[in-house]
């Protein structure tokens, strides 16, 4: 976890803890298969150095463009993905984790959220 952070935000985890798990499925045509589902593992970062970078380096496998700090009442199923939004209600609400996989029939996986 400490690494993917670093790589796709730039940011050095000095101090985190694992809050639960839970999965998403949703549509995603690939190859015979119509849908993808994420197994979830939430951590809530308490201490982080560095800054958050907007452009990362870019490499075979690499899944990120770069990070940015958005205000969490922007984030909406419109500019966010449910796994982001699942994060939004952690941090609002820290005793309302709910380990419930979730399926969503509908769900435009985005190539660049607009804010």
């Amino acid at each position: 976890m400490k690494r993917e952070v670093n790589e796709e935000t730039g940011l050095v985890v000095e101090d985190c803890a694992q809050i639960g798990i839970t999965s998403f499925k949703y549509p995603w045509d690939y190859q015979q298969w119509h849908f993808n589902q994420h197994i979830c593992v939430f951590y809530r970062i308490n201490e982080v150095k560095g800054n958050i970078k907007n452009e990362v380096e870019q490499f075979t496998g690499q899944d990120s463009l770069g990070a940015l700090s958005v205000p969490l009442t922007k984030l909406t199923i419109a500019n966010s993905s449910p796994l982001v939004l699942k994060a939004k209600e952690i941090l609002l609400e820290p005793a309302s984790f709910d380990l419930t996989d979730q399926t969503f029939k509908t769900w435009q996986v985005l190539d660049k959220p607009v804010f």
